[in-house]
């Protein structure tokens, strides 16, 4: 449903196009030469068309904001490269090697296919604009992917997009090629028996591989596979371990504490990236802000902007008071205080400029009660 669905359907569906004009164009003319020529000549003009139509959005005020935005490399050319083999895309990602192999297999069987060979075009295509995302900054990396935002992650989904046809045909060609030796040693009775067989054998030993979580070699090493990773991942961004995560056990049990003190109808001023942002969903605390993003300049003379940028100073600014009361708050709740270093907070979407009004209270801050305290934790009643 996201936008950027029209530019990967361009991507993705441009080679089948080309197929479509070399196999239909020209059929009824006489000669031979002016048939190619009318299939090449329609070809390169639908190509032009493409790549104008691709320019002159990329070059639109609309979509100047989209393009232009920079979202860094995080490789070398020849290491994307390798990763584009592995199929290990993201910075988050394992190396896949069966499930490579099957791609590579199903790249090679559509290749030689006429009907299909538009598809190994395409994956060519997603590989080629994925390694220049990955591993270069410059204007190549923004008139190729920025209609993604330049997003590894999103550039890899195209990546996987492409690739799912091309791993159905490579486990068909791996199939194919086992019950053409299966066929060689055994006798030819009960073909069929003996295909859905070996196609049930074909199919569950790759689920069986291309799914293992990670395991050791005793003595040796330990192997990350793809779902491996997945899992480990998963697994460790649930984990309730304090200090680690952004909202974690010491916290839930302090927010629980709080839903205690508060009443329903007071409205809780909070620092979502602390964790909070997850305590009305979760356990029903009545906090102001419960997203991470959209938050704008603090110089408006908004109330939202005033409590965001000036709410330390509410003990002698009349307008940080009168912000408040419209918002019908009398608390605070901070559960990383003084943190500076953004260890247990979501930093990537925070700006401290935005919030420094909230996140400069501390224990001696003028007009602020001490209500809950543990650790890091507080909960502030305001006292103007």
């Amino acid at each position: 449903l996201h936008p950027n669905a029209i530019f990967t359907g361009i991507v993705l569906l441009s080679p089948y196009c080309v197929y479509l004009i070399v196999d239909r164009v020209g059929d009824n003319s006489g000669e031979k030469k002016t048939k190619y020529f009318r299939k090449i000549l329609f070809s390169f003009l639908f190509v032009g068309l493409v790549v104008l139509f691709w320019t002159l959005l990329f070059n639109s005020k609309f979509f100047s904001g989209v393009v232009w935005f920079e979202w860094g490399s995080f490789a070398s050319k020849s290491q994307a490269v390798a990763n584009a083999i592995m199929l290990s895309l993201t910075v988050a990602s394992a190396p896949q090697f069966l499930l490579s192999f099957i791609v590579i297999c199903g790249f090679l069987y559509a290749l030689c296919k006429k009907g299909y060979r538009w598809i190994s075009f395409s994956y060519l295509i997603v590989l080629l604009m994925y390694v220049v995302n990955a591993s270069s900054d410059g204007f190549w990396s923004h008139f190729l992917t920025g209609f993604w935002y330049t997003d590894s992650f999103r550039v890899a989904a195209m990546v996987a997009l492409a690739g799912i046809p091309l791993a159905a045909m490579g486990l068909f060609a791996v199939f194919e090629i086992v019950k053409r030796i299966a066929s060689l040693i055994s006798i030819k009775q009960n073909a069929k028996k003996n295909s859905v067989l070996l196609s049930t054998v074909v199919a569950g030993l790759f689920v069986f591989m291309n799914y293992y979580p990670n395991f050791e070699i005793p003595h040796n090493t330990s192997v990350v596979t793809g779902f491996g990773m997945v899992e480990q991942m998963l697994e460790g961004g649930n984990r309730e371990t304090p200090n680690i995560q952004v909202f974690d056990s010491e916290e839930i049990a302090f927010v629980k504490k709080v839903h205690e003190v508060v009443p329903e109808d007071s409205v809780i001023i909070n620092l979502p990236y602390d964790g909070s942002i997850y305590s009305h969903a979760l356990y029903g605390l009545n906090v102001m802000y419960r997203v991470w993003y959209g938050y704008s300049s603090t110089d408006e003379a908004t109330d939202d902007a005033l409590i965001r940028g000036q709410l330390s100073s509410i003990e002698y600014n009349d307008d940080v008071k009168s912000a408040v009361s419209r918002k019908h708050s009398n608390y605070l709740l901070l559960l990383d205080q003084g943190n500076q270093d953004g260890k247990g907070m979501y930093t990537a979407p925070y700006k401290q400029d935005l919030w420094i009004g909230i996140s400069s209270v501390t224990d001696e801050t003028p007009g602020f009660e001490i209500v809950l305290a543990e650790n890091d934790m507080r909960l502030y009643k305001i006292n103007c």
